[in-house]
C-alpha cells in the first residue's frame, strides 16, 4: 500500500477509500513495528549469556520453550531468528505464537495470564477507550495531513493549467 493511492482516492473525492487505505497503511505500519520489535527482544533474550527467567511458570517451562524455539528455527531452515526476512520472518512468529502454550497459558487460556482483559456477553474482548481514542486520534492527524497534501496538488495542477 503506498500513499500515492490515498492521494488519488483524496483527489477523486472519494474519502471512504482514502480512508481505508490510510487504516490499511497504518495497520501495517503498526504490525510491522510490533514484529520488528518482537524480533528485538526475542533476540537479546536468547542471546543473553546473563539472562535469568523470572517467569513464575518456572525452570521447566523455560527449557521446554527454548527447545520448542530452537525446533522451529531448524523447521525454518536457520539458527537465528534474524536470518529471516521479510513475510518469512512474520510466518515465523506467526508459527512461534499459534504453536507455543506456556504451563500458565495452558492454565489461565489467555496468551498473558497476568492480563486482565475485559469481556463483554458474547465473549469478545473489548478493546480500551484509551486505545480507541489513541488510533482515532491518529488517523485524525494522518487524514488531515493527506487534505493538506491533496489540496496542494490540486493548486499546483491548477497553476500548471494556467
Amino acid at each position: 500500500m503506498n500513499a500515492s493511492k490515498i492521494i488519488d482516492a483524496v483527489i477523486s473525492e472519494n474519502l471512504l477509500d482514502a480512508k481505508n487505505y490510510l487504516n490499511s497503511l497504518l495497520y501495517s505500519r503498526t504490525e510491522q513495528a510490533l514484529e520488528e520489535k518482537t524480533e528485538k527482544i526475542v533476540d537479546e533474550t536468547f542471546n543473553n549469556k546473563d539472562y535469568v527467567d523470572c517467569n513464575e511458570a518456572g525452570e521447566g517451562d523455560k527449557e521446554a520453550y527454548q527447545k520448542f524455539f530452537k525446533s522451529a528455527l531448524k523447521k525454518f531452515g536457520v539458527t537465528e531468528p534474524g536470518q529471516l526476512e521479510g513475510d518469512k520472518k512474520k510466518e515465523f512468529y506467526n508459527y512461534i505464537d499459534k504453536n507455543w502454550k506456556s504451563d500458565a497459558e495452558k492454565e489461565t487460556g489467555k496468551e498473558d495470564p497476568k492480563e486482565s482483559v475485559e469481556v463483554d456477553k458474547d465473549g469478545v474482548e473489548e478493546a480500551s477507550d484509551v486505545d480507541i481514542a489513541k488510533e482515532k486520534e491518529k488517523i485524525a492527524v494522518s487524514q488531515e495531513r493527506i487534505k493538506s497534501l491533496s489540496d496542494r496538488q490540486k493548486r499546483e495542477k491548477q497553476t500548471e493549467r494556467n
